[in-house]
């Protein structure tokens, strides 16, 4: 058996994959045919052949003689010779059968039975379930997942959204943020919504009478929600001129180990008016682009993911607009309704995102001189209410940086650049003048970094132990020389000619001197890299014994 890749096209535009072909030989059982072929290995070539047995009225195979003698007994189809070979199996001799559609051809084989017969087919019922969860909406966000948005489009809706923000905006004297609704219309025109908020409550309660653990969760939530200054009380008996209703339901989720219970809130719900909450509000728009917050989350090797505790409560709305965001509830199946304020933002409504984002990032502007760090993980590293970050960089100390320095071992070196860049930094940590549990100045520690991350590389890199070749007819000694301000350095190659012109290339030796501190002219540091590397190819050359044809120095 080989294996292949090819793609075989079957009935109604299918195709499938097949991995595996066969070379074989078939033949018939006089053994006057035999004919040798490749052929493609499936799992499965098609359902038994008939699909039920055919009653024949007459032994076929008392008059010639049939390739297969259960031809009309339902089996599996083992081979599917093609074209190819057809036109070799057939032979002279083609019969009808009397009173049947079945006709007899005679092949190398035998005589094969085609032709139709009258059978019922069994009838199979597919049944399909599809769940069209607003599929316009799905494919939309889809597709703004899939795009790569370069700069977000400015909305005239989020741009009054954030026009506003900025301007009723405030914190009160605890700190908190207070912030307003935006409303696209006067919340005169919302209808009568305590009606239905009580129809709702009490088709709830229904339900937690009959769920006593339930009951427990949904009366335990409320209560800390009162408990914690998010909603009061309302005792006035008079409605205010602008006012809706909240209708609520919990949604449980008993195998979650922390919120078994979350509470929705429908500010979707329409008044009497045909007009909701939700109708009226500016939505707004924060961008958070997850595509950017995922790709900064990998930059690190530690990362830590935590998330804000109650976001959205975390914020108060205007006393001004909090009339309109009233609930009901009661204690009690029969028990008196009760009239409840949210205090807070409040999700369920369609400001609630854009609320709570936009004053986390007002924020991190407001504290950043205070907190810088933590300004720029809120604005960098957040989304919706997640913060996924990384801890603060690690802080180097002289001793620390020596102690790496100094496990780099080389003594060929074939990372001659890497150990010259770790030489040139050493010469800068003597002039900082620190002590040895000193943190490294910011001018430095950047560059340290960046070096310590090119330090992980080296595990990629391969030199090969053999430098010679096969039957080489001339070896020549490449070295090459250079300077910079910083250092100076050399490079030896061993280079091996073949017979056929191609040379193989081998490193062989580096070493480089980091430049004095006095500052020396460039001419002059680039003669004492033609010295070093004189001395290095000195010692190579005397090392390798080989028989040199040439040693070809290079310089600026």
């Amino acid at each position: 058996m080989e294996k292949i890749n090819t793609v075989v096209s079957c009935v109604t535009d299918a195709s499938m994959v097949v991995k595996n072909c066969v070379k074989t030989s078939v033949a018939n059982k006089a053994k006057t045919f035999e004919s040798e072929l490749m052929l493609l290995v499936v799992n499965k070539i098609t359902d038994l052949i008939p699909n039920k047995v055919i009653d024949v009225d007459v032994n076929v195979s008392e008059f010639v003689p049939l390739a297969d003698d259960k031809f009309n007994i339902p089996d599996r189809i083992d081979m599917l010779l093609g074209a190819e070979i057809f036109y070799e199996l057939l032979k002279p001799g083609k019969f009808y059968c009397d009173n049947s559609h079945l006709v007899l051809q005679n092949t190398v084989f035998g005589y094969v039975v085609s032709g139709s017969v009258d059978q019922v087919t069994e009838n199979r019922v597919h049944c399909e379930l599809i769940v069209d969860d607003d599929l316009n909406k799905t494919l939309k966000k889809f597709w703004e997942i899939e795009g790569v948005h370069i700069e977000p489009k400015v909305d005239t809706e989020v741009s009054l959204c954030e026009d506003h923000f900025v301007r009723t905006h405030r914190r009160n004297c605890e700190g908190r943020y207070v912030v307003s609704m935006a409303l696209n219309k006067d919340p005169s025109c919302l209808g009568n919504s305590k009606d239905i908020a009580i129809r709702r409550l009490n088709s709830l309660w229904k339900r937690l009478s009959r769920d006593s653990s339930y009951l427990s969760l949904y009366a335990e939530f409320l209560k800390e929600y009162e408990e914690l200054g998010h909603m009061e009380r309302v005792v006035e008996s008079s409605e205010p001129p602008t006012h809706y209703y909240i209708p609520h339901h919990g949604v449980l989720r008993p195998e979650k180990l922390t919120t078994k219970l979350r509470i929705v809130f429908n500010g979707s719900s329409p008044t009497t008016t045909g007009i909701s909450l939700n109708d009226i509000l500016l939505k707004g728009e924060v961008k958070e682009d997850v595509f950017e917050t995922i790709s900064r989350f990998r930059r690190h090797k530690f990362a830590f993911s935590t998330d804000i505790q109650k976001m959205y409560r975390q914020i108060l709305i205007n006393p001004d607009q909090q009339d309109l965001q009233r609930i009901i509830w009661k204690h009690g199946l029969d028990a008196e309704i009760l009239t409840y304020r949210l205090k807070t933002v409040t999700y369920g409504l369609s400001n609630a995102p854009f609320l709570a984002i936009r004053t986390l990032q007002q924020l991190a502007k407001d504290e950043k001189s205070g907190f810088p760090l933590a300004s720029e993980t809120l604005f960098y590293d957040t989304y919706m209410d997640d913060i996924v970050s990384v801890s603060a960089k690690h802080i180097y100390t002289k001793c620390e940086v020596l102690s790496v320095i100094a496990k780099l071992y080389d003594p060929l070196g074939f990372l001659g650049s890497v150990i010259a860049k770790a030489k040139v930094f050493l010469q800068q940590l003597w002039q900082c003048k620190l002590d040895w549990d000193d943190v490294l100045p910011n001018s430095i520690a950047h560059e340290w970094r960046e070096f310590v991350t090119t330090l992980k590389c080296i595990e990629e890199v391969k030199i090969n132990r053999f430098i010679m070749a096969d039957n080489n007819v001339r070896i020549v000694l490449q070295g090459f020389a250079d300077a910079s301000e910083a250092a100076y350095g050399a490079f030896v190659y061993l280079q091996c000619f073949l017979h056929n012109g191609a040379a193989k290339v081998s490193i062989l030796a580096s070493n480089s001197r980091v430049a004095p501190i006095r500052v020396i002219s460039i001419p002059r540091l680039e003669l004492c890299a033609c010295v070093l590397l004189a001395q290095l190819v000195k010692k190579i050359h005397s090392t390798l014994r080989l028989n040199i044809s040439d040693i070809v120095l290079h310089t600026d």
